[in-house]
């Protein structure tokens, strides 16, 4: 295919170097699907320096290509600005291959071979470069910049920490670079530094980008160019992705009050995507109880290990407020109303207990015809009782037998009504602290008693230490056979 070759010699046999020149092949295909076409830059170069040439790969195919470019001569090694692995189908990229000798490179003209092949359908073509390599005892001409530049930046970012990039720089020549600008952007973020580069100098520059931690995930690219003098010597591109990540924060704010804890917890997803996930908050049987949670928890666990938890889908950067709050009132209030009621209860209870027992002392197949009836009164304080007055009704079924034993008390009063019964009255002097007496008599009934009966409270009345009269009742006591 027609190609141009742009080319100085200067004081070289030149007879040689044209006759070379329209020698060259620069394209030998094996396959006729992948085309490249390729210019003459600079060829005239010293052995500290780099050719240059145009190259122009075309794909007319519909699938996409990956290529390796390497040359077949161990003194030279190929270098693409950018670089290319892959070409997309149905299109062409433009690029810049330097030709750079290393220590086995010698002068003279020069036919190198660089091999431009396809892994994916096995085509190859062939390029001859020709290049004349110029001994240092020849007259000098001007350097034009040139500098090798790499770049170490990572594929894969992740837009929580800082995005760096370490950036190789060699001069390749003795050129004397005074003012260089190196740019290093993306289309998220750019930095420019100017810089001096001695000749033959190396240097390495370290740039440092922060970006939105909420930046969504995809594909992005880093661009480094090196400028001199309004002119591109070199170019670096890099494809990058933005990592997709998502995880929910929790700030929790306690608040404390008597007996009370209200706990807001704001969950914030810093991530950069949606999220789906549950929130837990640890809690306990009894706290849950206790507990009152806005909004509602969707599940609850009391056992070992036991929380609330919700189900939240938040966008990035979107927060949701859940409100805990532990009320311990109800208990302390259960607990001072029970100790509130046993203290009234022991302040203002009877200080005087009477409990009413009845004993069946006679009976025949027909009922009960006799019984015997004991009250038990008993002084339950420390204080002095005095004047106790102990009246008892008997029903009008029953009479009170008299009778008079050793250390039994007697009735002061006993009255008798035809239809309610008999009232008797006992009187004490007093009741010492803890004692207890028991007063009782004997009942005849005036019929048989089928099943049983129910004999009336008795009734206590005193006087405690602060002469207050105070009353007191006993149980009512039950009568049948067998008790």
């Amino acid at each position: 295919m027609p190609f141009v070759i742009v080319s100085r010699v200067v004081n070289v046999n030149k007879t040689l170097f044209i006759s070379i020149l329209v020698s060259i092949l620069l394209v030998m295909p094996a396959f006729a699907a992948l085309d490249v076409q390729s210019e003459v830059v600079e060829g005239d170069i010293f052995l500290d320096e780099q050719a240059i040439y145009n190259i122009k790969l075309s794909n007319p195919d519909p699938v996409s290509k990956v290529i390796q470019i390497y040359p077949d001569d161990v003194a030279w090694y190929v270098q693409l600005e950018p670089s290319i692995t892959k070409i997309p189908g149905n299109s062409s990229i433009d690029t810049v291959l330097y030709l750079i000798p290393n220590a086995w490179a010698n002068t003279g003209a020069k036919m190198v071979r660089v091999f431009v092949g396809s892994s994916t359908t096995g085509e190859q073509y062939i390029l001859q470069l020709p290049v004349y390599v110029k001994s240092f005892d020849s007259p000098q001409k001007d350097y034009s910049p040139s500098v090798e530049l790499t770049v170490d930046f990572s594929e894969d970012a992740d837009p929580r920490e800082s995005l760096d990039a370490v950036v190789y720089l060699r001069n390749r020549n003795k050129l004397d670079i005074k003012e260089m600008k190196l740019v290093v952007e993306s289309e998220m973020f750019r930095k420019e530094n100017i810089l001096p580069l001695g000749p033959q100098a190396e240097t390495r520059e370290r740039f440092s980008f922060s970006v939105d931690p909420l930046t969504p995930p995809g594909d992005h690219r880093l661009d480094v160019f090196v400028i001199v003098n309004n002119k591109t010597v070199s170019q670096e591109r890099i494809n990058f992705k933005i990592i997709p990540y998502a995880e929910f924060v929790a700030k929790k704010d306690t608040v404390d009050e008597v007996f009370k804890r209200s706990s807001e917890y704001v969950v914030t997803n810093k991530g950069n995507v949606e999220l789906t996930d549950n929130f837990r908050v640890e809690t306990s049987f009894l706290k849950k109880i206790l507990t009152r949670t806005i909004p509602w928890a969707d599940r609850v666990s009391v056992t070992k290990g036991g929380y609330f938890e919700w189900e939240l889908t938040l966008q990035p950067g979107e927060e949701t407020t859940i409100l805990v709050i532990e009320n311990f009132r109800p208990i302390i209030y259960f607990l001072l109303f029970v100790t509130m009621s046993a203290v009234l209860y022991f302040i203002y209870r009877s200080p005087v207990v009477a409990r009413k027992d009845a004993i069946v002392t006679g009976s025949s197949a027909e009922g009960i015809s006799e019984m015997k009836v004991l009250i038990h009164i008993r002084n339950r304080s420390q204080d002095l009782i005095e004047n106790i007055v102990v009246s008892d009704m008997i029903p009008s079924l029953a009479s009170l037998v008299k009778e008079a034993k050793l250390g039994t008390i007697s009735p002061s009063k006993i009255i008798r009504h035809a239809k309610k019964g008999t009232i008797i009255k006992w009187e004490l002097d007093a009741l010492e602290p803890f004692e207890e007496r028991i007063i009782s008599y004997r009942l005849k009934s005036k019929i048989t008693i089928v099943g049983g009966f129910t004999l009336p409270q008795t009734k206590v009345k005193f006087n405690t230490n602060k002469d207050r009269e105070r009353i007191t009742f006993s149980n009512k006591s039950q009568v049948s056979l067998g008790l």
